[in-house]
């Protein structure tokens, strides 16, 4: 995990009282996990009115917190706001992720401007039940 992601854990548990901590193994899939949750943690350096979640990420964190009775949290950090999505409830609530093939980097290191395409979905900031 990166420290501008350590940085959104400790503000996400500061403000929920969650105890999530970080997951050491690197490839796990998703960046936290406490009692009951688990939690893919993103900075975007660019505020949008949507944010995109890999379709990789979704499944598997979908599927994983299903499996065993956990939610599922996106937490999105972008400028000094923090946005947290329920992903489950969003599912349950039949929203439309739009989900199309994106090029996009590789990753969002410095210095790695390789482009791939990657299965996204949207998510409108304003559907955050933190913000």
């Amino acid at each position: 995990m990166k420290s501008k992601e350590r940085e959104i854990l400790s503000l996400f548990n500061d403000i929920t009282g969650a105890n999530l901590r970080e997951v050491t193994d690197k490839y796990c899939r998703f960046d936290a996990i406490g009692e009951g949750i688990v939690a893919e943690i993103k900075y975007r350096n660019k505020h949008y009115d949507k944010t995109i979640i890999e379709f990789d990420k979704y499944s598997f964190n979908k599927e994983y917190a299903e499996l065993n009775k956990m939610y599922f949290y996106y937490v999105v950090a972008c400028d000094d706001e923090v946005f947290c999505f329920d992903i489950l409830e969003l599912v349950e609530d039949n929203h439309n992720f739009l989900w199309e093939w994106k090029k996009m980097p590789i990753t969002t290191e410095f210095g790695k401007r390789e482009l791939i395409y990657k299965y996204v979905g949207y998510i409108p900031l304003d559907m955050a039940f933190i913000r």
